[in-house]
């Protein structure tokens, strides 16, 4: 793995990449985007990848760093971390997930798992699991726009609120055919939800 590297510490994106079977291990960024950073307005198609344990020592998005267009289908971040927010991805643009899988992740601040701040569009089943943060959101702190379905968000920690996930500033979260469970956090172990809209369509949180 890389290290040592501002924005991207395995792979700086500032054009169109395509990754297919590709695994991203042990890479360090000074900044943002332990192992990939994807830039504003760039596109970044992923199948079949895995990142593991990677590193944003000061900054953001410990697995990855998205600001432009990220398409992922049988992906899993697992084990990355995040002295700022967002452990497993940093986004505040657009993410259009298949079978994503976010495991063991962790952050200093908010999202231990994911920290969004625009949309995503996760189908087709996947896990968030496992994640821990120092603020809220152990899974996902959104501010955004979210669409889960068939998924699974489980044992995420948060040490403030919002256990699985922390609803914040606006947007709408839905969850389809989701489960909820065992999630932990001082407030709201499933939702913590500040402003904005929920709907649980066919869920269940335990």
């Amino acid at each position: 793995g890389g290290s040592g590297v501002a924005q991207g510490g395995g792979i700086h994106n500032a054009s169109t990449l395509t990754l297919n079977d590709v695994v991203i291990g042990y890479c360090v960024s000074t900044t943002d985007g332990g192992g990939i950073w994807n830039g504003f307005g760039c596109v970044m198609t992923m199948g079949d990848c895995s990142l593991v344990a990677c590193q944003a020592s000061a900054g953001n998005g410990g697995g990855l760093w998205n600001s432009g267009t990220l398409n992922v289908t049988n992906v899993t971040i697992n084990g990355c971390s995040a002295s700022g927010n967002g452990g497993g991805i940093w986004s505040d643009s657009t993410i259009n997930a298949d079978n994503l899988e976010v495991v063991g992740c962790a952050a200093t601040g908010s999202g231990g798992g994911i920290y969004n701040e625009g949309t995503i569009f996760w189908v087709g089943g996947g896990i968030l699991a496992s994640n821990n943060s120092g603020n809220t959101g152990g899974g996902m702190h959104t501010a955004g726009t979210v669409e889960l379905t068939l998924v699974n968000l489980y044992q995420n920690v948060s040490a403030a609120s919002g256990g699985a996930v922390y609803h914040d500033l606006g947007g709408t979260t839905t969850f389809t055919e989701c489960g909820l469970y065992e999630n932990s956090a001082s407030a709201g172990m499933a939702l913590f939800i500040v402003q904005g809209t929920a709907y649980f369509i066919r869920s269940a949180v335990v």
